[in-house]
């Protein structure tokens, strides 16, 4: 009976032990200053990897590059014909964006337009480099700007992601932008309703590598 409890017991232990792994990845993240490589140590907050960047202008902005490096497995996920991102913006104002007059620019300094950009569920196609595109509006959340980021800081995705009236997009580009080991930066044009100014602001981006735990 011993002896079973004991070969039970290693058994157990070498489960755990495999159950549990850590690994190293590479993402981009990005900033409104331009950044360089980042190493961080275990991490598995993405507040931390994909921040919610305040243009300081009623709008909040979130991107999620369709890109990733396992470090530990040699495994690289990144389309080289073109890039695709998802990304979600947030507004206190009547703000239109103009994503035909919005690019990226390659570590080459390549500038990559934008070819489509359509809602996250694929339902909505809210600009084409094919067609003729209006302005995308973004509608104003019910939610303050410091009540989206405090459920932001305090990891609370679900509601931010179901209640928040954030407007989801993905974002697709005419050509290759940059896997997660490269630096790039997107530039991002928008206007008020009711005027003809248009401004806008650049998103820079860089590797940063971390540690994550699976199981």
């Amino acid at each position: 009976m011993v002896k079973k409890i004991l070969t039970f017991s290693v058994v157990l232990i070498g489960l755990v032990g495999c159950t549990t792994s850590q690994h190293v990845n590479i993402v981009n993240t990005y900033s409104l200053s331009p950044i360089s490589y980042q190493k961080v140590g275990y991490k598995d907050e993405w507040k931390d990897l994909w921040p919610i960047v305040d243009f300081q202008d009623g709008v909040l902005v979130k991107i999620h590059p369709d890109s990733w490096e396992s470090l530990t497995f040699g495994i690289k996920h990144c389309s080289t014909n073109q890039s695709k991102f998802f990304i979600q913006f947030w507004s206190n104002t009547d703000t239109l964006i103009d994503f035909e007059k919005s690019y990226f620019v390659t570590e080459k300094e390549d500038k990559v337009a934008i070819k489509s950009v359509f809602s996250s569920d694929q339902k909505e196609t809210y600009f084409s480099s094919s067609s003729h595109s209006l302005l995308t509006k973004l509608r104003r959340t019910e939610l303050a700007k410091n009540e989206i980021l405090a459920l932001w800081e305090s990891n609370n995705y679900q509601e931010l992601k179901k209640n928040s009236g954030a407007l989801s997009l993905a974002l697709e580009t005419e050509r290759f932008v940059g896997c997660p080991r490269d630096k790039f930066k997107l530039f991002i044009s928008f206007k008020h309703e009711g005027s003809d100014a248009q401004h806008g602001y650049w998103l820079y981006f860089a590797p940063i590598e971390f540690k994550a735990f699976s199981r």
